[in-house]
C-alpha cells in the first residue's frame, strides 16, 4: 500500500511543536523557534490560543 496525498495544503502557517522552551512555526517551507525568553506572553497562554495562528500578508 502506498501512501497518496490528495489536494494541496491550504495551511500557510501553523505551529509544529510546543515546548517548555518555546514553540516552533512553521511559515511556508521554513522553521521558526520563538522561545519564551524573547517572547514571555506566550509561555502562559493555553495551548489552544498559541495554535490559533494566522498569516497576514
Amino acid at each position: 500500500m502506498t501512501e497518496t496525498t490528495h489536494g494541496i495544503s491550504t495551511s500557510l502557517i501553523e505551529v509544529t511543536n510546543i515546548s517548555p522552551y518555546g514553540f516552533y512555526l512553521l511559515i511556508g517551507a521554513g522553521v521558526l523557534f520563538l522561545p519564551y525568553t524573547e517572547f514571555p506572553w506566550f509561555k502562559e497562554e493555553p495551548v489552544s490560543k498559541i495554535c490559533d495562528v494566522e498569516l497576514h500578508h
